[in-house]
């Protein structure tokens, strides 16, 4: 509702974008109408959304845009309808600004902003008789909250061929993760608290100057100055002490600069070059990164591309900054680390069959090196396996991976009442710890499939109602696991792996499909729509997450939704 046209890059992105491997995803928000004033209500079983847009001064063509949402699963669960396997109900609330003021004097500016916040977890039962059993007394709380506020301005000069692109923003993060025992007399007992805190000045300039048909070019910088707040405690369960795991707080820079050039060499061939710089300025750690990219439009309805390019990525602040025990002495092992490299090659074909039928096919190949892994001979253990930024163990940068595959789209765009989408991928993730022995990444699923389909008829005596149905199907491997030993984590008080199994084993295959029905009736001067959308039509109890419970001896489940009908009624003014 809110977002825009963005872009998104897979694979050997253009010299603009630094500090990632996999993707960059460049998310808009769009502008308010300019010329009138138009609101947007949703009520549902799970929440309501309120969106209002319109002109500030209609000469000046200056709008807004805003829009709150907020959700809970309280209504189903009292309904009797379980969708989680969290007995916290969880909710979640947003709020979008975007204001847009354009200016012949200074160029165009918008302020915007983004919020938002959620909560979940399970909750033991005051219940003398459940808490018998260990698993019961188990509980669990995340909660997490995210913003971003900024101001853009967007001045052309007056040669019309250069124009600067200026964003300063404050951005962060808050998460916080509770974990407790609840006793007899129904009092709780903390086993593992976590708070982690980023909030992030950064500034970017952008500018952009057309020589000619033949020529442009794009430099620019980005700063980001970020605050950080870290902690996280633990049970010692041989001393039942609570001792701290990470306790620290403080500033670090980052900064990053581009050059890009393209030249057009015929009217048909386009090569995109370029230079990426990034300056960690907490270890003092560089890298400078060529890019290239071609592209050849061979007539009006298809294209070949290729592009191959230098690319890194920093690890999360709290991996630099975990205390090692070594010897019996802590110290910082890890703040000095290099960062992580991947080389990246792409080879694409696109393909309008029709005006409404795109067909789109990319093969890559990523080589990854300089990887933190575990600085012990025989060790498993690397960073391209995290889910988050804690390691305990003293890394060096000896670790190298692979990735490689292949990416196909269809995309039929809404015309004649009907559309689909049909993405595709098959591919193959590598690490080499260490142990100098190659493994699948815990990423490693294979294969997925996303389907999309959407269809609309005109009913009523005048045609001016509209019925339509939406399907989705998302099919993909499973993510892969260490296995437990149980018996010796039992022992140890902790989870231990056996490694002679590292990440050949794999979690069921996640299979989901999503049904919809909606009817909109359009007036004068407003519209209603009623929409069924049942997510999880099959009820398919897909595990997303499995993990070793040194509280209960036993592995842990984390389940995605389960069937969730919502039902919402809409009017648009």
């Amino acid at each position: 509702n809110v977002i825009a046209n963005s872009d998104f890059f897979t694979s050997a992105f253009p010299a603009e974008y630094g500090n990632a491997f996999s993707g960059v995803f460049d998310l808009n928000l769009r502008k308010g109408s300019e010329e009138y004033f138009q609101s947007s209500i949703i009520a549902s079983v799970i929440g309501t959304e309120v969106s209002l847009e319109g002109p500030i001064v209609k000469k000046q063509k200056s709008s807004y845009l805003i829009n709150y949402r907020y959700s809970t699963f309280s209504l189903l669960d009292k309904a009797g309808i379980k969708v989680s396997n969290e007995n916290v109900i969880p909710t979640f609330q947003d709020l979008a600004c975007n204001f847009s003021i354009p200016s012949n004097l200074f160029g165009n500016t918008t302020v915007f902003a983004i919020l938002g916040n959620s909560s979940s977890g399970i909750k033991a039962v005051k219940d003398s008789l459940l808490l018998i059993q260990k698993e019961n007394r188990y509980e669990e709380y995340n909660k997490g909250n995210v913003w971003i506020t900024g101001i853009t301005n967007n001045y052309s000069f007056t040669d019309k061929k250069t124009y600067l692109k200026t964003v300063v923003s404050l951005m962060g993060s808050e998460n916080e993760f509770i974990n407790d025992t609840m006793d007899f007399n129904f009092n709780d007992h903390n086993i593992y608290n976590e708070k982690i805190t980023y909030t992030t000045l950064r500034s970017t300039m952008l500018l952009n100057h057309k020589f000619n048909s033949k020529n442009t070019i794009r430099t620019g910088l980005i700063y980001s100055r970020e605050y950080y707040n870290l902690f996280s405690a633990g049970l010692d369960f041989e001393s039942n002490i609570n001792r701290s795991i990470l306790h620290n707080n403080g500033i670090t820079n980052v900064l990053q600069g581009y050059f890009e050039w393209k030249y057009r060499i015929t009217d048909k061939i386009d090569i995109n070059s370029g230079l990426h710089y990034l300056n960690f300025m907490l270890n003092n750690r560089q890298s400078l990164e060529p890019r290239l990219g071609i592209e050849w439009q061979i007539d009006g309805r298809q294209s070949i591309s290729t592009g191959a390019g230098l690319h890194s990525r920093l690890e999360p602040i709290s991996l630099y900054l975990m205390k090692i025990s070594n010897n019996n002495t802590e110290s910082q092992a890890n703040k000095n680390i290099n960062i992580a490299k991947s080389i990246h090659t792409v080879f694409g074909y696109d393909l309008s069959i029709t005006e409404a039928l795109h067909f789109k096919a990319e093969i890559y190949y990523q080589h990854l090196y300089d990887i933190p892994v575990e600085d012990s001979i025989g060790s498993q253990f690397s960073t391209l396996n995290l889910s988050q930024g804690f390691v305990t163990v003293p890394l060096a940068n000896k670790g190298t991976g692979k990735n490689y595959g292949i990416d196909i789209t269809l995309e039929k765009y809404f015309t004649k009442t009907y559309y689909f989408l049909i993405t595709g991928s098959l591919f193959d993730s590598k690490y080499i710890p260490a142990d100098g022995i190659e493994y699948n990444s815990a990423y490693n699923g294979n294969y997925m499939c996303n389907i999309l389909i959407g269809k609309e008829w005109a009913v009523g005596r005048k045609n001016n109602a509209l019925l339509g149905i939406n399907s989705r199907l998302l099919y993909k491997g499973g993510l892969r696991y260490q296995p437990v030993d149980l018996e010796k984590s039992r022992l140890a008080g902790k989870a231990v792996y056996n490694n002679d199994e590292n990440f050949t084993k794999k979690l069921n295959d996640y299979y989901n499909v999503d049904f919809g029905i909606n009817f909109k009736k359009n007036r004068a001067k407003y519209s209603w729509t009623v929409s069924l959308d049942i997510e999880n039509i099959t009820n398919h109890k897909n595990i997303i997450r499995m993990k070793y419970n040194s509280y209960t001896g036993n592995m842990q489940y984390d389940y995605d939704l389960l069937l969730l009908p919502v039902l919402s009624f809409s009017i648009d003014f």
